[in-house]
């Protein structure tokens, strides 16, 4: 049996939430409410940064002569479309823009340093991504890595992911590849000097290279040979491939577009899939058509 005495000293219901509260508020919480009032803070200051167009944090941000920050695409198209007047005052604007660097160096501050969040930073995240990939595909490319180096010439050659457009840089990378035993390289250069991009235009050995780089299994070869063949020269398409003098021959437009069910290899650069998808579907009426023959 418990005594009297140690019943009175057994605490009750009461004091044991008490001694719960003090042992949760022990801990000096202060600091983390000093850090989310900071983080509200740098929010509220990225804020008055948002593009008024596209209300997001502008990646590459350019100052009006309104004196308003925008999304440099944004106001362009804004300019392009006749609007001779600010969006935001409506008043004439002219349409000279002037890149805001100190805008885009405190907002990738900011948004490295995770010190402003949510879906408004969503877009330079994706940069930083991008230019992050960039910065791992360049090292790999001058480690020797010819894939990279394909990868590379491609950036390049779009300007992508941080990277400014050099045509010239990007034959030197698919050159590179090339040489690494990179078919995906060696088609790129075979559409290089088909273009005449990045290199003195040369349709000939631009399409002896395209064919080669096609017999060692890359797909984007097959298919552009393909093309070619189909159409007996690329109008319909002027950003991939010129015209060329290819007479059209659909029954070695077949042989190639066939490759693209035979290839195994992965190439460094694939096939666009509604491209593939509309060769072999061409390959498949082609094929019937000689059946019914």
């Amino acid at each position: 049996h418990m005594s009297a005495e140690r019943k009175r000293a057994r605490p009750s219901n009461e004091g044991v939430a008490e001694v719960d509260d003090e042992l949760g508020s022990a801990v000096d919480d202060s600091a983390f409410d000093a850090a989310n009032q900071l983080r509200n803070t740098m929010d509220n200051a990225a804020s008055e940064f948002l593009c008024p167009i596209t209300c997001e944090l502008p990646v590459d941000p350019v100052t009006a002569m309104d004196g308003k920050v925008y999304e440099r695409k944004a106001i362009e198209k804004w300019i392009r479309r006749g609007n001779g007047k600010s969006p935001i005052t409506n008043l004439p604007m002219s349409p000279t823009l002037l890149p805001a660097l100190h805008v885009r160096n405190s907002l990738e501050l900011m948004v490295k340093s995770g010190a402003i969040t949510g879906d408004k930073v969503d877009a330079w995240r994706k940069k930083i991504e991008n230019e992050n990939y960039a910065e791992e595909v360049r090292a790999s490319a001058v480690a020797g890595d010819p894939v990279a180096a394909c990868k590379l010439g491609r950036l390049l050659l779009l300007g992508r992911d941080g990277l400014k457009r050099n045509s010239i840089e990007a034959f030197a990378w698919f050159q590179k590849s090339a040489e690494g035993g990179c078919a995906g390289g060696l088609c790129q250069v075979g559409i290089s000097y088909l273009r005449g991009t990045g290199v003195v235009q040369n349709v000939h050995v631009g399409l002896v290279t395209i064919t080669e780089a096609a017999l060692m299994g890359d797909e984007v070869a097959a298919w552009s040979l393909g093309f070619l063949f189909d159409g007996g020269w690329v109008g319909s398409n002027p950003m991939l491939l010129p015209p060329a003098p290819v007479l059209r021959d659909v029954k070695a437009a077949a042989k190639w577009y066939r490759k693209l069910t035979e290839t195994s290899t992965s190439s460094a650069l694939p096939l666009d899939a509604s491209r593939k998808q509309d060769a072999l579907a061409w390959l498949a009426r082609y094929d019937a058509e000689q059946q019914q023959r």
